[in-house]
């Protein structure tokens, strides 16, 4: 079970490393981010497992609030480039696109989820995340 876990996040990772990304009036240039997870393991494993910093790691860049909800967001550099061309093709028609929600390494989705269930964040409304869920 262990070994297809690991074989397919080894196979997310790798369709993230070969990203390409279509530039406007440029041939599709091809983003390789090899360099940003670095060749040391440990780092991939914890790039993999959400234990890096968005706002000091090298493959991530900050979100304009022209882009962006509010001024605290991080994206992958070839994902933010890509959302970018998508918001000025919808512009030409009339649709404004927003970002709301961006990366989240572990320690962030935890704290979400933790706020969730003890209550400190309502959800569907209710305090308590177990009778939102059950409709309670």
């Amino acid at each position: 079970m262990h070994s297809m876990i690991y074989q397919s996040i080894v196979f997310v990772y790798l369709f993230f490393l070969n990203t390409s990304v279509a530039l406007e009036n440029q041939e599709v240039q091809s983003i390789s981010t090899v360099d940003s997870l670095h060749e040391n393991k440990i780092d991939t494993l914890r790039y993999i497992l959400g234990k890096f910093d968005p706002k000091s790691h090298p493959s991530f860049s900050h979100i304009s609030t022209q882009y962006a909800s509010r001024n605290d967001l991080y994206l992958r550099k070839e994902t933010l480039a890509a959302f970018i061309l998508m918001s000025k093709a919808a512009v030409k028609d009339g649709i404004k696109l927003t970002i709301l929600s961006a990366t989240r390494n572990f320690n962030d989705q935890k704290a979400i989820w933790e706020n969730k269930w003890t209550g400190k964040t309502f959800v569907g409304g209710r305090r308590d995340a177990g009778q939102a869920r059950c409709g309670g």
